[in-house]
């Protein structure tokens, strides 16, 4: 008699295949001089209530999010953030949204999205701040 996948095991599978289905079309590595690319970190803060001149609260990375490229409604590429949070992506030449897609639970946690224009063979720097809530 074979078992059935529990229910949230099987939910879990779908969205993953679901999400890795939207992540966007793959560019050749021929047309890389055609494209555009933008590369920042993905950053929350603040990290802690109370932050002074001594005791300093840097924001901190986060690592292995996802952070998308979205024109319209359509996400255009994805990426995700190494150790450090950095991310790049490339694409056409055009005007983006750059944003972060978490997966699961993120509390109060959120990340205005930021609007870069990427041009041809050029590199736009571009943070994405998670604010965490904490004040």
């Amino acid at each position: 008699m074979r078992r059935l996948l529990p229910p949230l095991l099987s939910i879990l599978l779908l969205l993953s295949i679901l999400l890795l289905a939207s992540c966007g079309k793959a560019v050749p590595p021929s047309d890389t001089a055609q494209l555009g690319t933008v590369s920042g970190r993905l950053l929350a803060g603040p990290t802690c209530p109370v932050e002074t001149m001594a005791s300093p609260c840097p924001d901190e990375p986060l690592p292995g999010e996802v952070v998308q490229l979205v024109a319209g409604d359509t996400v255009v590429v994805s990426a995700t953030s190494d150790a450090q949070g950095a991310f790049t992506l490339q694409a056409e030449p055009g005007a983006y949204r750059l944003m972060w897609a978490p997966e699961g639970d993120v509390g109060i946690r959120f990340a205005k999205p930021v609007e870069v224009t990427l041009l041809a063979g050029r590199t736009v720097t571009a943070d994405l701040m998670v604010d965490t809530g904490i004040r």
